[in-house]
């Protein structure tokens, strides 16, 4: 009987033993199912990432072509290979102001879109305070310039610098909370003289009587000067309140005087880079009244001084030229861009600088390119 027992227990002790080797199997089988899918989504995620970082970067670079150069002529489709994928984009243009491109990145048949929207600046946009553009400068000194601007208005003083902090600031300015330092590496796009073969051809402006009044839509003058005692109009009254103007010098001086606007229009002047400065100085006002909007463009190369009791009002847009401001009585009115902005040595520019925003209904003809706004799926 004793052994029949023990018999009994031995059969009942290995039927155990099989059933727990059957469980652990299972249990084994389970974990290695769990432990590859686990594996395989965890590489599933990485790829789809690394698929929209590739799609991301496919759009900035298509992009880049537009911003460096807005009349890009590339092809519809852009694709390469990117890291351990590869991208294809394409662009469309709905419209003259917008540009939309949609990118598909892949690494291993995983696929990502994403797509970005680029649109044009407008001067609304440009125009919003100082800017400096040059890349070889290791600070952007206006502790010489005194900075004013009415009380809801925000200046931005921008500089292609690794720190804002790089902008030295007067302590008013330092403490001014609607004056703001910020780095912009954004390409600026260039000036393009336009083509004056056409325009009305002035060697120099007759002054009769010591005034003279321009009332054509558009002007290539060679020497556009102003000495003592005379008054300069641009009459705009008569062009559909826009005239354009290429000059290959300009010296506006002498005792008393003024240059101004009247019609309420838009004056675009583009000064050339003939090798000669060109200058506003002594006591002279410059659409000083506010009787329309004057817009200065500086072809790349150009210098404009503004020296002694000068007294601006203009949007100044030179990414790849040079404004000197090198008296601390001269006063600039609007906003202004440059590549250098100084007062012709290693200081900071003296003088005045009055922040004057432009309405966002100026409507020019003047291309100032593509700025980038944001992606989306």
């Amino acid at each position: 009987m004793i052994k029949k027992l023990m018999c009994d227990n031995r059969g009942a002790a290995f039927v155990f033993v099989i059933i727990i080797m059957v469980v652990l199997m299972i249990l084994g089988k389970t974990a290695l199912v769990l432990g590859n899918s686990e594996r395989t989504f965890s590489t599933d995620s990485e790829k789809k990432m690394q698929a929209e970082y590739i799609a991301r970067s496919g759009a900035d670079i298509t992009a880049q072509y537009f911003l460096v150069d807005s009349n890009s002529t590339i092809s519809g489709v852009i694709s390469g290979d990117l890291g351990k994928g590869s991208f294809q984009a394409a662009f469309e243009k709905p419209d003259a102001a917008t540009i939309l491109i949609s990118s598909e990145g892949e690494v291993d048949q995983v696929k990502r879109m994403v797509a970005l929207k680029l649109t044009k600046r407008t001067y609304y946009d440009v125009f919003t305070g100082i800017r400096q553009t040059s890349e070889n400068q290791d600070e952007f000194d206006l502790t010489q310039l005194e900075i004013y601007h009415d009380a809801d208005d925000m200046v931005n003083l921008e500089a292609n610098l690794p720190s804002a902090e790089d902008i030295l600031l007067s302590g008013a300015a330092e403490s001014d909370d609607n004056i703001v330092r910020r780095v912009n590496d954004t390409p600026a796009e260039p000036v393009v003289v336009p083509d004056y073969s056409s325009f009305t051809q002035l060697s120099q402006v007759s002054y009769v009587g010591g005034v003279a009044v321009l009332s054509d839509p558009a002007y290539y003058i060679e020497d556009l000067s102003k000495v003592n005692n005379e008054y300069l109009t641009f009459d705009t009254g008569d062009v559909n309140g826009e005239m354009t103007m290429v000059v290959d010098s300009l010296d506006f001086g002498g005792s008393e005087g003024q240059v101004s606007i009247t019609g309420g229009g838009v004056v675009h002047l583009y000064i050339r880079n003939s090798g000669t400065e060109s200058t506003i100085d002594n006591p002279i006002y410059v659409n000083a009244g506010g009787g329309g909007t004057l817009f200065i463009y500086l072809e790349a190369g150009a210098i404009l001084g503004f020296q002694s009791n000068a007294d601006v009002t203009a949007y100044i847009y030179g990414p790849d030229a040079t404004l000197e401001i090198q008296s601390d009585q001269t006063i600039i009115r609007g906003a202004m861009i440059g590549e250098i902005i100084d007062r012709g040595n290693p200081n900071g520019p003296h003088g005045v600088f009055y922040y004057v925003p432009l309405t966002d209904d100026i409507e020019t003809n003047v291309n100032l390119g593509y700025t980038k706004r944001e992606y989306y799926k």
